[in-house]
């Protein structure tokens, strides 16, 4: 089964130039092939990174005591950030925004109606604690004898331990004051109240409850924190009383060094964060955000007009299309470690059991991928910590992100410039080879006959070699086709002198008195004799028409004179014949040869006689429009054969009865009545008669286009 394309030239020429498309295909892998090594080179320096700062931190145990021996074993952390400035105790919230300080909401499932936020900072040698209470009906000290434990209040509890925590509670009085209480046991087991001035608190009435700001002496934490705020829904019923906070349990506190701080501030990069965290993942000290961007956005204003111009219009078309394809590195993300007090992950894993360790992760809005590195931080034997560096692949996309649009400009303009060209190309060949097909298509007339020669090309190519094989061929073929119209002039001139020979030997043998049997033989010499010269005389009638054909003188004549007069001698000669003749009642005017007109009827004419059933008439028509005249001959008689219907004007071709006779029939006739026909810019046919019972010999001539129809 052979394979067809169905397309023409520049078809076929724009398929194949769909293979330029594997070009940005090839630069598209390249470019992330690149990307895949820049990713590899940022993982070794951020690893670098973090060892060096980890090197900075080795060996210095100070810098990683912490305030309390304890560990987390199962305990909450409490995570005190390094203030940037202390904190004005006044109950507003203003001293704690930029702060970055992470907010810890407690929540009652039980009661919406109750509720608190908490963040804890750390500065110089005091922690500071503010709390957001959600009550709408805050109960507060109106009366210096009141129960510090029939209003909102809070129980704090400090300490190393429970051997010797230290309770404390805190009051809310007339804003700003608060009333701090120690709690002390007694022997007896009972409790009592003490004033203490160390902690100082301040308070403030907000739209929805309360807050209040604390301010505690570090060496009084102690490592370790307990607190439960408490709602007195009722004065008047202590038993509707709300407690939510850490409960029994105490919070172990956790206080970056300021030490490394300054470490890290030194050693901190602009688009890269630096975690400082214990042995057990709980952050010392952080520097850096990844929300930060360090990208040169592209500077329009800059270089001449047109390039300013082709930066507007790329911005505003193919990159906007970019802009939907491509991520954007440019874009804020969420960062759920951003106020995180605490890590994991697997690269922190390998860090605590001694080695380096890497971590690629997802925000979790697929907005940015993050690249961890981890590295441990030794003291002696000991893994006290680890230094953590992340970073973003931003620099590396917005690389890629270039690097593919320049790659798809040049692509799209190589594309759009080589499909052109090859469409150009393919149009000039195909222009070249539609003019062949066209020149060899006039060269020939509709029968055949070369009509022109076909000039051959000069172009060196392959259509340049065929025009010329064509143009030789055709020179050929002319050339036969010449011999062959010669031919019947040539056989009838030579054999003209023969047959004279031979018809004088036969007279001289015929007055020589043969026997009977021997003039039977010389009659019938002499009857193919004259059959010879009928032959010849007819393919010299034929040669000799052609040849006259191109130097016929035209005239202006009326059709319906020529028609009456041709019918007329037909009458005379065949008188047993009917003959029935319609003619149109205006004259029929023509610009042609009529004695050319009356051969090709007198041609017809006798056809019909010959093929008409005895008997019957011979019917003549003419009928004449705006441009054409239309004659029909018919006769009754047998049909022609379909296959023979368009081959009968041909020349040499006869169809004729078994009882044709003995006259010679070389299928002139009818090749002459065409050629007289398309000298008048007419055309023969033959055909059926619809009824079956006979043939119409239809010729249509061209007429005057305004002197056709008189009126």
């Amino acid at each position: 089964m052979k394979f067809h394309i169905p397309f023409g030239i520049r078809g076929q020429v724009f398929l194949v130039s769909l293979v330029l498309f594997a070009i940005p295909w090839v630069g598209y892998r390249y470019i992330l092939e690149v990307e895949n090594f820049l990713r590899q080179g940022q993982e070794r320096t951020l690893a670098g990174t973090a060892q060096a700062i980890a090197t900075a931190l080795h060996d210095r145990q100070q810098l990683f005591e912490p305030i309390s021996g304890s560990d987390r074993n199962g305990s909450r952390l409490l995570y005190a950030r390094s203030l940037a400035k202390p904190i004005s105790l006044d109950g507003d919230v203003t001293d704690w925004r930029g702060q970055n300080v992470k907010s810890l909401l407690y929540q009652d499932s039980t009661d919406e109606q109750f509720s608190f936020t908490q963040q804890t900072g750390k500065y110089d040698q005091f922690l500071y604690m503010l709390f957001e209470v959600y009550d709408p009906d805050v109960a507060f000290l109106r009366r210096a004898d009141s129960e510090i434990d029939q209003v909102d209040h809070i129980d704090m509890t400090l300490g190393r331990g429970d051997a010797d925590a230290m309770c404390f509670r805190l009051a809310l009085a007339r804003a700003p004051q608060v009333q701090i209480m120690r709690i002390v046991m007694s022997d007896d087991a009972s409790e009592r109240l003490e004033a203490d001035t160390r902690i100082q608190a301040a308070w403030k009435k907000a739209k929805s409850g309360y807050r209040i700001e604390v301010k505690l002496p570090l060496e009084m934490v102690g490592g370790k924190i307990g607190f439960d705020v408490v709602n007195v829904t009722n004065s008047a019923d202590l038993q509707s009383v709300d407690h939510l906070g850490s409960g029994k349990e105490l919070l172990s506190v956790t206080i970056p060094g300021v030490e490394i701080d300054a470490i890290l501030r030194g050693t901190g990069r602009g688009n890269a964060r630096v975690w400082v965290v214990d042995h057990v993942g709980r952050v010392l000290a952080r520097t850096g955000s990844l929300q930060t961007t360090t990208l040169k956005a592209d500077t329009p204003a800059s270089g001449s007009w047109y390039q300013r111009w082709a930066r507007q219009l790329h911005a505003a078309t193919l990159r906007q299309v970019y802009s939907r394809l491509m991520q954007s590195p440019n874009k804020p993300f969420v960062d759920d470690l951003e106020n995180a007090t605490e890590l994991d992950g697997k690269a922190l894993e390998a860090a605590f059991n001694g080695a380096a360790g890497t971590q690629w992760r997802m925000t979790r809005d697929q907005g940015a991928i993050i690249l961890s590195a981890a590295q441990p931080i030794w003291i002696g034997d000991r893994v006290a910590g680890a230094v953590v560096t992340e970073e973003t692949t931003n620099e590396i996309l917005a690389l890629r992100n270039k690097a593919l649009e320049r790659l798809f400009n040049v692509a799209a303009a190589v594309l759009l410039l080589g499909s052109l060209t090859l469409l150009l190309f393919a149009t000039r060949i195909s222009k070249r080879i539609r003019l062949l097909r066209d020149q060899a298509e006039q060269a020939l007339d509709s029968k055949g006959r070369i009509k022109s020669l076909l000039a051959g090309s000069n172009a060196k190519d392959e259509i340049g070699d065929l025009s010329r094989s064509f143009s030789e061929l055709l020179t050929r073929l002319a050339d036969y086709n010449g011999y062959l119209e010669q031919m019947a002039s040539r056989v009838s001139h030579e054999f003209r002198t023969p047959i004279a020979v031979v018809r004088s030997s036969l007279d001289n043998l015929r007055q020589q008195g043969l026997p009977d049997d021997a003039a039977l033989y010389v009659n019938r010499a002499q009857q193919g004799i004259e059959r010879l010269s009928v032959i010849l005389n007819r393919m010299s009638e034929a040669t000799k028409l052609e040849q006259s054909l191109q130097t016929a003188e035209r005239e202006r004549f009326n059709l319906n004179d020529v028609l009456a007069g041709c019918v007329e001698g037909y009458r005379s000669i065949h008188p047993d014949v009917p003959i029935m003749v319609k003619l149109p009642q205006h004259p029929t005017w023509m610009h042609g040869a009529p004695d050319l007109i009356a051969q090709m009827l007198d041609k017809l004419f006798g056809n019909a006689v010959d093929f008409r059933r005895d008997g019957s008439a011979i019917e003549i028509y003419l009928a004449a429009s705006l441009t054409n005249a239309e004659i029909t001959i018919s006769n009754e008689g047998p049909a022609l054969p379909n296959e023979m219907q368009d081959q009968l004007f041909d020349s040499m071709v006869s169809l004729r009865p078994p009882h044709g006779g003995d006259e010679a029939h070389l299928g002139l006739g009818l090749y002459i009545v065409r050629l007289i026909a398309e000298f008048h810019h007419g055309r023969a046919r033959l055909e059926n008669r619809l009824d079956g019972k006979g043939i119409n010999a239809v010729i249509t001539l061209a007429l005057l286009n305004s002197e056709n129809i008189s009126t």
